[in-house]
């Protein structure tokens, strides 16, 4: 799987998407509500490694993670 963080502007806030293999978008949220988002798709097995690749990674960068 991929992630890639969005930097947000103005009223835009940052933003996640994550997408398979394919680069098919499985999950887009607010960086804001990650956490919340990521226990709705069932990711609350890894959620404090997610959290920490998000705020580790740097922005507009296509960063591949294994769940």
């Amino acid at each position: 799987m991929f992630i890639i963080k969005t930097k947000g502007t103005g009223n835009l806030p940052d933003n996640v998407q994550i997408k398979d293999e394919d680069f098919l978008p499985v999950d887009n949220f607010n960086i804001n509500h990650a956490l919340n988002c990521l226990e709705d798709y069932r990711y609350e097995n890894n959620d404090i490694e997610l959290l920490k690749l998000l705020h580790d990674i740097p922005y507009e960068s296509l960063t591949e993670f294994n769940l």
